[in-house]
Parts: C-alpha cells; structure tokens; sequence
C-alpha cells in the first residue's frame, strides 16, 4: 500500500522506523513505485535513517538497562 497517497497520515509514519525501513529497501532492491518511477537514494533516504538509528540506539540502551537490573536482582 503506498502510504504516499494516504495524506497526513504519511508525516506520522516517517517518524516510526518502519516506513523509512521500506523505503531504503525499495532503493536497494531498485522498485518503481505506481506511477513507474525509481526510488533513488534521496533526501527522504537520508532523512529516513535518523530514526531508524534513534529507535536502534533506544533498543539497545534499553536492553543494557534491564540486563543490569535483572543481573542485580539474581544477587
């Protein structure tokens, strides 16, 4: 479903990690959207890997944190 053509919709969805996701895997794998052009490595690519990485660095901080606090807890 192209989330293009669903409006305001689509801003909120650029801020999740999902949709920037899909569309750095459409540039790589070369696919044409509806109107049959190419996703190239553009400004909304570039753009699309900051919150890829901030929900990452979440994950990750997170995981650090509650790895620490059980590894306290089972002493």
């Amino acid at each position: 479903m192209p989330i293009e053509s669903m409006g305001g919709f689509e801003t909120f969805a650029r801020c999740l990690p999902f949709y920037p996701t899909v569309y750095l895997g459409r540039v790589i794998t070369g696919a044409t959207n509806v109107f049959n052009l190419t996703y190239t490595f553009d400004a909304v690519a570039k753009l699309g890997l900051i919150p890829i990485l901030l929900f990452m660095l979440a994950s990750v901080v997170l995981a650090v944190i509650l790895f620490k606090k059980k590894m306290t807890s089972d002493n």
